[in-house]
């Protein structure tokens, strides 16, 4: 039954200590208990595969989009979201804003480096 979840079956070795050797009950409980057992081990497993999901970047920028972005900026679509998603096309003008917040970010540091340096 575990053999299906890795997490589940990584989780149940690592915790083998809640089902003692020695523990005696009817059956019938022991189902119940591994039941619910179970349930709550599928619970967590989905809130770090949540968890996992928010911080995992699924769709990285290509180096084309990125291309196409800096073109943007050079036209002076620098701000206007809508109109640097349009010229890139593959991304929504949420997404565009994002990536601009971090490549100023990253600009800013990059002077700040060169300016330390000099």
């Amino acid at each position: 039954m575990f053999n299906k979840h890795p997490k589940i079956h990584k989780i149940l070795q690592d915790n083998f200590e809640i089902f003692p050797e020695n523990y005696l009950v009817q059956p019938q409980q022991m189902d119940e208990g591994i039941e619910q057992y179970h349930k709550y081990l599928e619970q967590i497993c989905n809130q770090t595969s949540k968890e996992e999901k928010k911080t995992k970047n699924k769709n990285p920028w290509t180096d084309e989009e990125r291309r196409l972005f800096k073109q943007a900026i050079k036209e002076g679509s620098s701000k206007d979201w809508k109109a640097m998603a349009a010229i890139i096309k593959t991304r929504s003008p949420p997404q565009v804003r994002s990536y601009y917040q971090k490549y100023m970010k990253k600009k800013r540091q990059k002077l700040k480096s060169e300016n330390k340096n000099e």
